[in-house]
């Protein structure tokens, strides 16, 4: 896939550009796709990738190794507005208030993985004449990072604070220091690390035949101590072609192949068992692996899925670690294909997915509640977010705000697990365990590429970072929100539970409570005849004043029947219980 973008008015609409030259289009949020290469021009123009989609009300502009289209009618018909000579084009502007005006950028020349700038076209009237840029500031992304100008391209200056390459792929933390050392894998150009939150990053001088590096795990314990998945063209210290993982004893500085055993198989995910960590897993293109020496060999571990094919993502339980996840990429239909569980350390499998979608799909990421680990997430790419509140024995959508479902990754804050974190074409978060989500969309423009990974600082759970494919690294920093602002209010003397508001209530209420000492807290719902509804909270939590939201969902996310409710809140000694209404 090279780019994609979705209509404004209508997000389900969504139109998708690939390497092999087709163009796609669905029309309910990518369950199923559409070809969009029948059409005559299409089929005579666009029979390379298609590198650039942008779309401005009802107007579509793509751009490909044969020049910029643009379709008024959605895609069933094209015309040709700029024809460059062996170009690659890669990136569309459109002026908003003055839609005439069209900026293009484009590359030529180059081998492999390696294209030349060429320059950067302007039209202003809608595509029927070119000419080179004369505005004295331009802003420019190139696979070298960010550039701007300001004399219309005579000279250009690097905005990338040190951290060269613009498609960054992973991110892993040493937190044994404040702030968090963070590591980033990228996409041609090795890692790089920063040491002061990534206001500046350094390269770790991996040498260029590690074209992409596809996961990075630091262990816990001894922060020297680095495993990164790579894809690589060459390696010029061993001199022979190379695709597996790499080891290194001392931060980084240098690095050893450890993939005895890996069978040539690309990696997509690296996991380390925190109670042992000479044990780590790796998920590949062809199932999974398991180490328990350190990574100096590997042994397949599929008993149970031997048909699956490519693993997308592995998660180990944190309080068990025997538990694994492991998520799988879709590859025809009758196949077992979702997520499946091991309870032996992955000496066996079992298919653990009821609930969850079953078209197309792969399991981009998942995610273990550290406080309660039979709540987990999982990003099901082109299908959103979908939980299990049973240890994966089934699985519910949780979408609620997520108006574009290509998810490729979710976070859970350790500290406060109520909040989670999801990322794909959009960045939401959740401030209640992924029951509604809001987008967090705020400082970034209209472009910042797709949203590969999506993690929060060990160190400082207001610290929020993203990978993306086309706008580096993302920081975000999350001040405390309104629902459990106790920062900003007086640590009560003593706990309480609080009459919920509104009550009676439909379709939502706010319940309120105060938590005197650190300690474990439950607020569950029962109805009047004793049975347990949903659980609200169950987990640490500091000093301070909450709000919790109920929807009126049960445990399974299906909406209760009108009728009397009790909360019963449980902290230390402490023990409380309310009524409240829900009306329909």
């Amino acid at each position: 896939m090279w780019t994609v973008d979705y209509l404004k008015s209508d997000p389900s609409t969504i139109f998708l550009g690939t390497y092999g030259g087709g163009f796609y289009k669905t029309n309910n949020g990518g369950n199923t796709w559409h070809s969009k290469g029948s059409n005559v021009i299409i089929r005579n123009y666009l029979g390379k990738s298609v590198t650039a989609v942008k779309i401005l009300d009802n107007d579509i502009y793509i751009g490909s190794t044969l020049g910029l289209f643009k379709s008024s009618d959605l895609g069933e018909h094209w015309e040709s507005i700029f024809e460059p000579l062996s170009c690659l084009l890669t990136a569309i502007a459109i002026d908003h208030e003055q839609p005439d005006i069209i900026y293009i950028s484009n590359y030529f020349g180059g081998g492999g993985a390696i294209f030349f700038y060429n320059g950067i076209s302007k039209s202003i009237d809608g595509g029927r004449s070119w000419v080179s840029v004369d505005e004295q500031n331009i802003f420019l992304g190139t696979a070298d990072g960010f550039y701007r100008s300001t004399n219309g391209g005579k000279d250009w200056k690097k905005y990338n604070n040190g951290l060269f390459a613009f498609d960054n792929t992973t991110l892993a933390f040493d937190n044994n220091v404040k702030p968090s050392k963070i590591f980033v894998g990228t996409y041609g150009a090795g890692i790089y690390v920063s040491d002061n939150c990534g206001e500046n990053w350094v390269d770790m001088e991996m040498n260029s035949g590690f074209i992409r590096i596809q996961d990075l795990a630091i262990s816990n314990t001894n922060s020297q101590i680095m495993y990164a998945g790579y894809i690589g063209l060459f390696d010029s210290v061993l001199n022979f072609n190379r695709i597996g993982i790499l080891k290194s004893i001392d931060s980084g500085l240098s690095w050893c192949n450890e993939d005895n055993g890996l069978e040539n198989n690309i990696p997509t995910s690296i996991v380390i068992d925190t109670s042992d960590e000479d044990i780590l897993y790796s998920a590949t293109f062809n199932g999974i692996y398991k180490s328990t020496n350190g990574v100096n060999n590997w042994i397949k571990k599929n008993q149970g899925m031997d048909e699956v094919g490519a693993i997308y993502s592995i998660a180990i339980d944190p309080c068990d670690t025997k538990i694994i996840y492991a998520g799988t990429q879709f590859r025809s239909v009758g196949l077992d294909q979702g997520i499946y569980k091991s309870i032996d350390g992955g000496e066996c499998w079992d298919f653990s997915s009821i609930g969850l979608a079953t078209y197309f799909f792969s399991i981009a990421d998942i995610c273990i509640n550290p406080l309660n680990p039979n709540s987990i997430f999982a990003a099901v790419s082109w299908e959103g977010i979908y939980k299990s509140v049973n240890g994966g024995n089934s699985w519910f959508e949780i979408n609620d705000g997520i108006n574009n479902k290509l998810i490729n990754s979710v976070a859970i804050d350790p500290t406060d697990t109520s909040f989670v974190y999801a990322a794909g074409k959009k960045i939401y978060m959740s401030e209640n365990g992924g029951e509604n989500w809001q987008e967090m969309m705020n400082g970034l423009p209209d472009y910042y590429g797709i949203i590969n990974e999506i993690r929060v600082d060990p160190n400082d759970s207001d610290l929020i970072y993203a990978t993306t494919n086309g706008y580096g690294v993302l920081k975000y920093y999350r001040k405390s929100t309104s629902v459990e602002n106790y920062h900003e209010k007086p640590i009560p003397n003593s706990c309480a539970l609080y009459q919920n508001y509104p009550n009676p209530f439909n379709p939502e209420t706010e319940i309120k409570y105060g938590i005197a000492k650190a300690g474990k807290v439950v607020i569950k719902i029962y109805n009047v005849k004793g049975e347990m509804i949903k659980t609200l909270v169950n987990e640490f939590k500091t000093p301070g004043n909450y709000t919790i939201k109920w929807n009126g969902f049960n445990e399974v996310g299906k909406r209760v029947t009108s009728g009397v409710y009790l909360y019963q809140m449980v902290a230390d000694n402490f023990r409380s219980v309310k009524k409240m209404v829900l009306t329909h």
